[in-house]
């Protein structure tokens, strides 16, 4: 048998070693972060989001508690940058989250302050009205009451290419045009009455399974977002395949770790006969 030299000795060692040390280093360098600008605010007040260790070049959706409010991209290296308005609420602490479509998530704390504001006029607008708008609880809201709360919905909520899907808005500026979006591409226009409320029909466009953003803009710069989940003929969603993005990785993580220690027991028993 001859004997391994030691040079041979040490750089294997040193291979096993950096098996063991990397792959807790890129865990860590790729654990998703975001951050707010300011930390607190009042309903109206713009806040900004930066974020980094999301995937790279995906959509990234940012929810207000659990309502998704706005759309993003990630660059090449996995960041984003975008602003949010702070919608209407009472004071208290929210959560912000980031999610994008690989599942990688994470969340900071906003503290909505000082929101005590005048009664609005019967002949003022919304837009650009923030500070004479009265906050009145939503239960006491009725449809085109001038401080009715800011909302859109879709209904249904999932579906197929080519089905119909039912948008409604409440809360925007007041008979101007409104543009709807899928994702980022206009695909429908509309226009609000007079208590800024719309109502549109669109079409589902051919696509891939998964979430959607449906996306709706008023002439007076108001907008919110609504998510809406594709479902193809004889195809599940990818949702569970897009949370499982960190399984995944840990799994080739762990089979390539394996494959290198192996490679290793073969090279060291060639070398040792």
């Amino acid at each position: 048998m001859r004997r391994l030299p030691y040079s041979i000795m040490l750089v294997l060692l040193a291979v096993v070693l950096l098996v063991g040390i990397i792959a807790p280093v890129v865990r860590a360098q790729s654990r998703p972060i975001i951050k707010l600008e300011p930390l607190s605010g009042s309903p109206g007040d713009p806040i900004e989001i930066s974020g980094e260790g999301f995937s790279k070049g995906v959509p990234v959706e940012i929810f207000w508690d659990e309502s998704l409010i706005h759309t993003t991209e990630t660059n090449t290296f996995g960041g984003f940058a975008t602003a949010i308005v702070a919608p209407k609420a009472t004071e208290g602490v929210y959560i912000i989250t980031a999610r994008d479509d690989r599942g990688i998530k994470t969340a900071a704390r906003f503290e909505v302050v000082d929101i005590a504001i005048d009664k609005v006029k019967p002949d003022v607008g919304i837009a650009d009205e923030r500070d004479k708008l009265e906050m009145v609880p939503v239960e006491k809201l009725t449809p085109g009451d001038a401080t009715a709360q800011w909302l859109m919905t879709v209904d249904p909520d999932s579906g197929s290419p080519g089905e119909s899907v039912h948008v409604f808005g409440e809360g925007f500026t007041r008979s101007v045009s409104v543009n709807i979006y899928w994702d980022n591409e206009l695909s429908f226009t509309g226009t609000t009455d007079a208590a800024g409320q719309f109502a549109i029909d669109i079409v589902i466009p051919e696509t891939e399974a998964g979430k959607h953003a449906i996306r709706a803009r008023d002439g007076g710069g108001r907008e919110l977002t609504a998510l809406f989940e594709v479902v193809l003929p004889d195809s599940g969603t990818s949702e569970e395949s897009e949370e499982g993005g960190g399984l995944s990785t840990a799994l080739i993580l762990l089979v390539l770790g394996l494959v290198a220690l192996a490679a290793l027991w073969m090279a060291l028993k060639w070398i040792m006969k």
